[in-house]
């Protein structure tokens, strides 16, 4: 849940593979090239139509699984998580054995507001999972739960598998700030754990100005003016975490009004399959 979300895609359709043992799609077929593609590239679900044909006509249910689980992936992207669950159902039924499906499916259903309904699902499965998102969709729907200090350790826990098992720092350093700002929120707006991450300043990317916000070193309308500048791997995702996290300090420090009007332009534009997105909704609630 990912944050964002062209990144959290491509890791989900590295997890497929992972999980599922589907090295057929990395054949040089063109519908399965198609759509592999597709999501690569954030492109039309369509471009996975021929891959699902193919397979169906073929009977390969390890294809068929493989075709609407990247479909699906390719639905969410676009916000359309009514297609999304109804392409997970059918990976399901080619394939009900295999764990991927059930835990993707149980992401829709968390993204789709069931917040319950999809941490029971989630936690049914957790085990030895060391994939960074898997604990990165517990800790976004413990947080909707209102068990922050769960939320954090999760958060933590996906930091911590971003960076020794995909080595992504990018990700883990994300998550860990994820953590952070919960922490603060759990100790009353205390500023100790933001400063702990002790981000490079002197890369204008997404995050680290974030962080440098956080600590006090930049105002609200100085944050919103950079963001067309802002480069590095989430910049896609630029003002999303900005109008959140102007949302989520002046929350802490009491001015209702800044708050309300900054989580309401995070909730319009962060994707359905972040944190922010969900985690604003919950704020503007309160």
């Amino acid at each position: 849940m990912r944050v964002l979300s062209v990144s959290i895609a491509l890791g989900l359709s590295c997890l497929v593979l992972a999980l599922v043992g589907c090295t057929s799609v990395a054949v040089a077929r063109s519908p399965a090239d198609a759509c592999v593609d597709a999501v690569e590239g954030d492109l039309d679900p369509a471009s996975c139509d021929r891959y699902v044909a193919a397979a169906r006509d073929a009977g390969d249910k390890k294809e068929l699984f493989a075709a609407y689980s990247y479909r699906s992936l390719l639905w969410q992207t676009k916000g359309d998580l009514v297609a999304a669950i109804r392409d997970a159902d059918l990976a399901i039924e080619a394939r009900p054995e295999v764990r991927y499906g059930h835990y993707w499916r149980a992401v829709l259903v968390g993204e789709s507001g069931e917040y319950q309904a999809a941490l029971t699902k989630l936690r049914s499965l957790e085990s030895e999972e060391r994939y960074p998102e898997f604990h990165a969709d517990i800790a976004m729907l413990e947080y909707m739960g209102g068990d922050r200090a769960s939320a954090a350790s999760f958060f933590r826990s996906a930091s911590t598998y971003a960076s020794e098992v995909d080595r992504d720092e990018d990700s883990a350093a994300y998550y860990a700030f994820n953590a952070a700002i919960i922490e603060s929120e759990l100790k009353g707006g205390d500023l100790a754990p933001i400063q702990a991450l002790k981000a490079a300043e002197r890369s204008p990317t997404v995050l680290s100005r974030v962080w440098t916000y956080r600590v006090g070193r930049m105002t609200d309308a100085k944050l919103q003016s950079l963001i067309p500048t802002m480069t590095g791997p989430r910049t896609r995702n630029s003002p999303c975490m900005c109008y959140f996290a102007i949302g989520h300090k002046n929350a802490l420090a009491g001015n209702t009004a800044e708050a309300k009007a900054a989580f309401e332009a995070a909730a319009s534009n962060c994707t359905v399959d972040s944190f922010e997105h969900h985690a604003a909704k919950k704020w503007l609630k309160s």
